[in-house]
């Protein structure tokens, strides 16, 4: 299996890309426009299955499953799918290009402007969301037979704003029909994000539409109070809350929501779904009826004005950058056409493609050459169609035995990234050991060392500083086993400017602002400090007050969006970063900070010592060509293997760890 493309297609059938805009563990999407009749044209989105899974039957299945599902929704509230085609081994989706904002995004910007979202507009935005969410459930199959279609990731990330106030519900590539056959869930694995999960999914229970509208309640409850309901410190405190804790009432977070307001989130977010509403749809009335009575302005006019005050500016921003890629890609058409007609060839990509065709008549052996070169192609398409098949089969869950072994990981890039990325990692320890596991991404660095020397994780992949800090408090935790990405065996800290900044040297970065990742990050934390210290810059005297980003990605993005002027991260990061779609061309590295180890493998102080050697050994012989059929693990984080640490690793580290925390 290949590992994924670096380079933008040029088309995908009839649609020209403009660019690549996210990549994931499963697929990719890209911006592409859509040339008509009589010179009529639209920007689409295009998710494509990404090109080394295109011939894994389940994947593909999972991919055609959510196309096929999202193209029988015609509603004003749901995105709108164009086409599922496939060209060569490529599948994709072409879907409406929605100018606008995720619910995420405008209550983040709400937040910062310290405006609460007007109560009207809350029931508006989640009105509409319940009309999307109702017609999805609503779906029927070709027959005229209901899917029973739950989602099972309704969240303000999922849920699009737009200027005009409409709002449509996104992504159904884990949406699941309760009467269809149940599609293969990864050991361990919870489908939906954390924090708007139904109590049923965090039980792992069957699931019908009642999921959803706890979620849409979640949503509500959000976009009301101006908080996060259920986020915690960790993962297991979040689950906890939404299984067995209790909802806040509204109204001692904000007097001026309605009491009829009040009970309907109640009804929405109640443990039982027996409950709650019976439909999305009841859900909807229930709330358009409360805000009559209350004279709330529930309009797309008013999503609309509130969607524009707050994020006029940053789709403003979008927007002039597709209008730039759109030009762009325009110019150097016509000019490929000026280039055509110049040499004799004139007309579309599609008239060249038969000229070619054409000028090969003239030429018997460039034709055998092409003949030879398709049947090689086609060859390699079988070849690589039955490997798929076969590792396919070889991945087939084995029967696992004894208790499940929790493995935790630290927050350095999106925990989501982070499990699609590693989940391969799980399915061959569990081939190897015979034993259950489970993946958990902790909520902060420190939660991790927490989590670990309670017992509630068996091992952990430690970021080298807190791996010193957990050795402290804690030795019998010892480093045993370090990571190994792209074949290095440890990374270089860095420190980042914006390409355009004026700072030549970390000296010149004193006055202004640095993004840290997490104070008990290496090389998004002590590194740097430790590298402004030695240009004569005090960290918490001579820099204007830090902005802490959560993880290195975010650090990026925060860094090149300006909410910064400086960023440390590590150099495996800086390199791939632009793979989770942050424009690493405008950023440049103005100092190497140090060389640290790559994360490190911990077991708990309360792990048996069988169980270390059973995991020690199954990572040591892991090769990711051999095991999972790829060149490596993830295309952000690369993972090659695993090697025995040298125990002299960390000294370096350790002495500047002791600088930074010394008394000043």
């Amino acid at each position: 299996m290949a590992s994924a493309p670096t380079t933008t297609p040029e088309r995908l059938g009839r649609y020209e890309v403009l660019d690549r805009l996210a990549f994931g563990g499963m697929a990719e999407l890209f911006l592409a426009r859509e040339h008509g009749v009589a010179g009529l044209e639209r920007l689409v989105v295009v998710k494509r299955i990404l090109p080394h899974l295109a011939a894994s039957p389940p994947f593909v299945d999972m991919f055609l499953q959510e196309a096929r599902f999202a193209a029988r929704l015609s509603h004003p509230n749901v995105v709108q799918i164009y086409e599922l085609a496939q060209q060569g081994d490529d599948f994709f989706i072409a879907m409406e290009y929605i100018d606008g904002s995720s619910v995420r995004e405008l209550l983040t910007a709400a937040t910062k402007a310290s405006r609460p979202v007007p109560l009207g507009v809350a029931v508006g935005v989640a009105a509409q969301a319940c009309a999307g969410a109702h017609a999805a459930h609503e779906l029927k199959g070709a027959q005229g037979q209901p899917l029973g279609l739950v989602h099972r990731d309704i969240t303000p990330h999922n849920l699009m704003a737009t200027g005009e106030g409409h709002v449509k519900l996104l992504d159904f590539g884990i949406a699941k029909s309760t009467v269809s056959p149940e599609r293969h869930t990864l050991t361990g694995s919870l489908k939906g994000k954390l924090y708007y999960l139904s109590p049923e999914q965090c039980r792992h229970e069957p699931l019908d539409r009642r999921s959803d509208i706890f979620s849409l309640g979640v949503v509500l409850w959000e976009l009301l109070a101006g908080r996060r309901l259920f986020k915690r410190d960790s993962e297991l405190e979040s689950l906890q809350a939404i299984v067995d804790g209790s909802v806040p009432d509204l109204r001692t977070l904000r007097a001026d929501v309605p009491v009829g307001m009040v009970a309907i989130t109640t009804c929405a977010l109640a443990k039982e779904r027996d409950a709650r509403f019976s439909s999305a749809d009841e859900f909807r009335r229930a709330l358009l009826a409360a805000a009559e009575e209350t004279r709330l302005d529930t309009s797309t006019d008013a999503v609309g004005a509130f969607v524009t005050e707050l994020c006029g500016e940053a789709q403003a921003r979008t927007r002039a950058v597709v209008d730039d890629l759109v030009h762009r890609q325009t110019a150097t058409t016509a000019s490929m056409r000026a280039e055509r007609s110049g040499g004799g060839m004139r007309g579309t990509p599609e008239d060249e493609a038969a000229t070619v065709i054409t000028a090969g008549h003239q030429d018997a052996g460039a034709r055998r050459r092409r003949l030879f070169g398709r049947l090689a192609v086609t060859l390699l398409s079988i070849a690589i169609a039955a490997s798929a098949l076969w590792w396919a089969r070889r991945d087939a869950p084995p029967d696992l035995s004894g208790p499940t072994i929790a493995f935790g990981l630290a927050p350095a890039i999106n925990p989501q990234v982070l499990l699609e990325e590693l989940s391969p990692l799980t399915r061959y320890l569990e081939r190897r050991t015979g034993r259950p596991f489970t993946l958990q991404v902790a909520s902060s660095y420190r939660d991790l060392s927490d989590r670990l020397l309670s017992g509630q994780l068996q091992f952990a992949l430690m970021p080298p500083n807190i791996y010193l800090d957990t050795n402290a408090r804690e030795p019998k935790v010892v480093a045993t086993l370090a990571v190994r990405y792209g074949g290095s065996r440890g990374s270089d800290g860095v420190l980042l400017v914006r390409e355009d900044s004026p700072a030549q040297d970390v000296a010149a970065l004193r006055g202004l602002r640095f993004c840290y990742t997490d104070p008990d990050s290496t090389s998004g934390y002590l590194l740097p400090r430790a590298a402004l210290r030695r240009a004569g810059i005090d960290p918490d005297q001579d820099l204007a007050p830090a902005h802490f980003s959560g993880d290195h990605i975010q650090t990026l993005r925060d860094l090149v969006d300006g909410r910064c002027d400086a960023a440390g991260t590590f150099s495996n990061n800086y390199r791939s970063a632009d793979k989770s779609g942050v424009p690493v061309a405008r950023l440049r590295v103005l100092a190497i900070t140090g060389r640290t180890p790559h994360e490190s493998l911990c077991a708990g102080p309360h792990t048996p010592a069988a169980d270390r050697r059973l995991v020690e050994e199954a990572l040591l012989a892991f090769d990711p060509a051999q095991h999972v059929g790829a060149k490596w693990l993830g295309e952000v984080q690369r993972v090659t293997g695993f090697d025995r640490i040298d125990p002299g690793a960390f000294d370096a580290l350790r002495e500047a760890l002791g600088k930074e925390r010394a008394p000043r």
